[in-house]
């Protein structure tokens, strides 16, 4: 969930990758699984980037009540 939410106003790759704590090599696979299902568009330009689509944020919602409903995933996604 963490790859999601770090794109939401939209982020390269660089910065997903400084702001989910992984590398470049392990990430790219969450970006494809993400755009292959509508939740996060690649934005072409001068420098790609990856935003987070409405059907995106509807799901990062979602994401966002389960977690409130299970305190200790909240608890080790912080820690982590």
């Amino acid at each position: 969930m963490q790859h999601f939410a770090s794109v939401r106003g939209g982020a390269n790759k660089t910065q997903i990758v400084y702001s989910c704590n992984m590398n470049f090599h392990s990430v790219v696979p969450y970006l494809d699984l993400l755009v292959r299902n509508g939740l996060v568009e690649r934005v072409e330009g001068k420098i790609l980037r990856y935003k987070t689509t409405g059907r995106g944020m509807q799901a990062l919602g979602h994401f966002q009540e389960i977690e409130k409903l299970m305190p200790e995933m909240q608890a080790a996604r912080e820690a982590a």
